[in-house]
């Protein structure tokens, strides 16, 4: 049901309010960064119950204003499946993050990008350039899509939650995409993946590999500090992935100042005198150099 009107949004807040959910925000522009885009639309899968779609900026609707969100945070569990960017939209309490469930207790995200219809990859394709398409995607195909995507995510939603990760680590990561990163001409935003195969976030959105630029070709360059007179700082920790296996071990390292934790590691494991980071991963790893 496509929710237009005060009476119907009224009607559906009331069963709402007492039931667990999934949420499939559908965000206007399919090329910018969650924070500088807008909520086309919100499709509501009420579990074992009925489902939903609240527009706020589609073409072919009469839309619901956009301060009708402020009424959704209930304290029923709300599963999405991205979390990071459903906080840049909107912070409710009680929301699950499915990805993170599936990628912790499979070492691999959910993947959903063969997930479509031949309306999106259509318009995906022909007007991929064009500003704002999803607001222009017929409405009933979006509804087609968010069926599908639900289905799938409705097999993994009894996952264990890992409140921790779910609350903390998702939370911390939104809040530093929020702050962007300020350049000569504007501020520009990133985007954390914290789902890989070793666990360590990868960093990039636009094309840009944020974690990865390059330092002798100037692509660092444009970044600089937004506050007069301020500087960039960068930290770094050294063999810090070796630090929490030591931890986990009870092996202390020596306390040394400036000791090669790298060249230590592989002293007392293949009393080998070959120097680096390489040599190390090669141990933890268990791959032939």
């Amino acid at each position: 049901m496509i929710i237009e009107t005060k009476l119907e949004f009224e009607n559906f807040l009331e069963k709402y309010q007492d039931s667990s959910c999934i949420l499939i925000p559908i965000l206007c522009d399919v090329n910018k960064h969650p924070i500088e885009n807008d909520l086309c639309l919100l499709y509501v899968k009420i579990l074992d119950g009925d489902e939903y779609l609240l527009p706020f900026k589609h073409s072919e609707a009469m839309n619901l204003d956009v301060t009708n969100l402020n009424k959704l945070n209930s304290d029923h569990k709300k599963y999405v499946y991205n979390k990071k960017q459903f906080n840049h939209i909107v912070k409710w309490k009680n929301v699950i993050d499915i990805n993170l469930q599936h990628y912790m207790e499979h070492n691999e995200p959910l993947y959903i990008e063969d997930i479509t219809t031949n309306t999106h990859d259509y318009f995906n394709r022909k007007y991929y350039k064009l500003s704002r398409v999803n607001c222009v995607v017929p409405i009933l195909k979006h509804l087609e899509l968010c069926r599908k995507l639900s289905n799938e995510f409705q097999k993994h939603i009894d996952l264990p939650v890992h409140q921790e990760y779910n609350d903390d680590i998702i939370d911390n990561l939104t809040y530093l995409e929020s702050a962007g990163l300020n350049t000569k001409d504007n501020i520009v935003y990133s985007e954390y993946n914290p789902y890989t195969s070793t666990g360590r976030p990868s960093n990039r959105f636009g094309g840009i590999n944020f974690a990865a630029l390059n330092k002798t070709d100037e692509s660092r360059k444009p970044f600089r500090s937004r506050f007069e007179r301020g500087l960039l700082v960068e930290f770094d920790y050294d063999a810090y992935h070796l630090r929490l296996i030591g931890n986990l071990l009870n092996y202390s390292f020596p306390e040394v100042q400036f000791t090669n934790i790298c060249q230590n590691f592989t002293d007392v494991t293949i009393k080998s005198r070959k120097i680096g980071l390489f040599s190390t991963y090669m141990v933890i790893f268990h791959r032939k150099s």
